[in-house]
C-alpha cells in the first residue's frame, strides 16, 4: 500500500479525470488523498477520496486576464502540507510546485499530466518564479536553473491516447502516452424526467457547453435546423437547458457535441463517438480544436473571437448532416476503448516507488 497524493491543480475538467484515476489506485490497495480546490471536496469525498484542500481561487488570475494577483506562496504551502504524509507525489502541469516539493522532502514524484506539455520552463514561469525560489529556500534546496530543471529525468505519464497526439520523436523514454483516464461513474445519477422526455420527443439533440453564449446558440442551432441541449443557458423550441450532466451518459446520445476545446470534454466526445464542434478561447484548447480537425471528427473549429450565429450554424449542419463526421467519431471511439490508461500509471507506480 503506498500513499498517494495527487496534486490536482486545475478546474472541474482537470479534476475529474483525476479523481477517477485515485479510485482505480485505491481499488489497487492504495490510500489516496486528492489535494484540489475546496469546491470538490464532497464529490471526492463521496467516491472515498482523502481530500485536502487548495486555495485555487487565486488560479483563475492566471485563467482569466485582469483578475487580481494570485498569492502563489499560499498555494505552494497548502500543496507542501499536503504532500507530507505521502509516499508518493502525483503532479499535474499546471505549476512546478509539487517537484520541488517532492525533492525537498525526498518523495519520489509522477507526472501525471493531462496536456502534451513537457517542464521546460515550468522552473522559471514568470506568473510564479519568485515563489518557486521561496519554497526551495524553504525547504533547504539550492536555486536551480531553467536549463539545469530541464535536464532532470522526471518519469511522466500523460494521460491522453497515443492516437489522438502521437508521441513526439524526440521525447525521453521515461515519457509515455499512457492513455485516458475517465471520471469515476456515479450509480447513483438519476436524469431529469424531462431531460428523458427531451431524448425520446425526437432525433438525437447537439449537446452546447458554451455557458454565456445561449442567446447566440438559440439562434444558430434553430438555423441549422437541429435540437440541442443547452448547459446553464436559455431554453425554447427544440431547446432544452440542462444542469451538470455526467458526460459519459449523456455524449452517446447526442449528434454532436459543441464545447470549448478543454481536454476533459474533448475526451469525452471521443470517448462517446460523436462528432466536435470545437469553439476555443484560451489555454490548450485551440491544441484539442486543431488535433479533432486532424482526426477528421469536426468539420473545424469556431474560434470564440469569430463565433458569430452563420458560422455556428453553417458547422453545427455539417457536422449533424453529414455522416462522414459520425463514421470516423465511431471508429477513432472504437479504437481507444481497449486503452487502460490508469491501469498503466499503475504500473508505473509499481517500477517507480
Amino acid at each position: 500500500m503506498v500513499r498517494v497524493a495527487i496534486m490536482a491543480v486545475g478546474r472541474w475538467g482537470d479534476l475529474a479525470p483525476y479523481a477517477g484515476l485515485g479510485v482505480r489506485l485505491q481499488q489497487a490497495g492504495h490510500r489516496v488523498t486528492v489535494a484540489a480546490d475546496g469546491r470538490f471536496e464532497g464529490y471526492l469525498r463521496g467516491h472515498g477520496l482523502g481530500f485536502h484542500r487548495l486555495p485555487l481561487e487565486a488560479l483563475a488570475a492566471t485563467l482569466f486576464p485582469g483578475r487580481p494577483a494570485p498569492d502563489w506562496d499560499q498555494l505552494a504551502a497548502a500543496m507542501l502540507d499536503a504532500a507530507r504524509a505521502a509516499d508518493l507525489l502525483l503532479l499535474t502541469s499546471l505549476t512546478s510546485f509539487g517537484v520541488h516539493i517532492a525533492e525537498g522532502l525526498g518523495r519520489p514524484g509522477l507526472g501525471v499530466y493531462r496536456r502534451p506539455v513537457t517542464p521546460s520552463s515550468a522552473v522559471r514561469g514568470r506568473p510564479y518564479r519568485a515563489a518557486v525560489d521561496r519554497l526551495r529556500a524553504g525547504l533547504g534546496l539550492p536555486p536551480v536553473t531553467a536549463r539545469a530543471f530541464q535536464a532532470r529525468r522526471r518519469p511522466i505519464c500523460f494521460g491522453y491516447s497515443p492516437i489522438v497526439v502521437p508521441p513526439p520523436e524526440d521525447w525521453p523514454p521515461w515519457y509515455r502516452a499512457v492513455g485516458f483516464w475517465w471520471p469515476p461513474g456515479d450509480p447513483g445519477f438519476t436524469p431529469d424526467p424531462a431531460l428523458l422526455d427531451f431524448l425520446a420527443a425526437g432525433p438525437p439533440p447537439v449537446y452546447v457547453g458554451l455557458g454565456d453564449r445561449s442567446d447566440l446558440v438559440v439562434k444558430a442551432v434553430r438555423k441549422a435546423k437541429v435540437r440541442a441541449l443547452v448547459h446553464e443557458g436559455a431554453g425554447g423550441d427544440d431547446v432544452l437547458a440542462i444542469g451538470d450532466v455526467p458526460h459519459e451518459w449523456l455524449f452517446p446520445q447526442t449528434a454532436a457535441v459543441v464545447h470549448h476545446g478543454g481536454a476533459g470534454t474533448t475526451a469525452a466526445g471521443l470517448r462517446a463517438g460523436v462528432p466536435a464542434v470545437p469553439v476555443p478561447f484560451r489555454a490548450d484548447q485551440p491544441f484539442w480544436a486543431q488535433r479533432l480537425t486532424a482526426l477528421g471528427v469536426t468539420p473545424g473549429p469556431v474560434p470564440r473571437r469569430r463565433l458569430t450565429v452563420d458560422r455556428l450554424a453553417a458547422v453545427l449542419s455539417a457536422a449533424v448532416g453529414d455522416p462522414v463526421y459520425r463514421h470516423r467519431a465511431e471508429a477513432l471511439a472504437a479504437r481507444l476503448a481497449p486503452e487502460d490508461g490508469a491501469a498503466r500509471v499503475l504500473r508505473a507506480i509499481d517500477l517507480y516507488v
